[in-house]
């Protein structure tokens, strides 16, 4: 006895994105979501310099600028789609 699925991925009534294998996923964020995150991890990383005193060697802002550059890589992989 064989399975086969009729489709790739699908919404499980939880939101998450199921595929066959019983693999799930978070569902990819919408542009509006991209651009709430950015705006906060720049402030996030604003706070850490302004606030903290902290540089731009220190771990925390390293690991802050980071997440910031992979939001914009992914805001900017949304606009070309």
């Amino acid at each position: 006895v064989g399975l086969c699925y009729a489709w790739r991925e699908w919404e499980d009534a939880d939101g998450m994105i199921c595929e066959p294998g019983g693999k799930r996923r978070q569902p990819d964020p919408t542009p509006e979501e991209i651009g709430a995150a950015l705006e906060a991890q720049g402030a996030e990383v604003r706070r850490l310099k302004e606030e903290e005193g902290l540089g731009n060697q220190d771990p925390q802002v390293k690991e802050a600028v980071a997440e910031l550059l992979r939001l914009k890589a992914l805001a900017e992989e949304l606009q070309a789609a």
